[in-house]
């Protein structure tokens, strides 16, 4: 009867583990799923620690969560490698505009002097009397 009970609660605490393992490896999906470019590398050590440590001990379903892992995990780095890209373009972007404003701001400089010069030499032909009818 005691041999018994020892296998009963053997059986028992293995379930527990099974289901707190798989919990464990769904709650790693779950955050991956949430992954962006500024946590994905916490998110991914976190995740590596959870499939080295629980996957092992998620019994039967453990080829099935294996590859579900890897389908998410893969859709996450892909989300964040594009999602990186589209920060690296933003910023380009960004400052070749920054490039075209100074150069423009530049010209605006150079053109208020042109025309200043322009009018000095204007201003003394109108006050001439002459004017600019010669």
């Amino acid at each position: 009867k005691a041999e018994e009970e020892e296998v009963k609660r053997q059986v028992e605490a293995k379930v527990r583990r099974e289901q707190q393992a798989t919990l464990s490896v769904f709650r790693g999906l779950q955050k991956l799923s949430d992954a962006n470019p500024d946590n994905f590398d916490t998110l991914k050590a976190e995740f590596d620690k959870v499939m080295e440590t629980d996957l092992p001990d998620t019994g039967p379903q453990k080829d099935q969560l294996k590859a579900e892992a890897e389908r998410v995990f893969g859709l996450a780095k892909q989300y964040v490698e594009q999602a990186r890209m589209q920060l690296k373009q933003a910023k380009e972007q960004e400052r070749l505009a920054l490039s075209v404003l100074e150069e423009m701001q530049k010209l605006a400089v150079e053109a208020e002097a042109a025309s200043e010069t322009a009018c000095g030499y204007v201003k003394p032909l109108l006050a001439s009397p002459q004017g600019l009818s010669d």
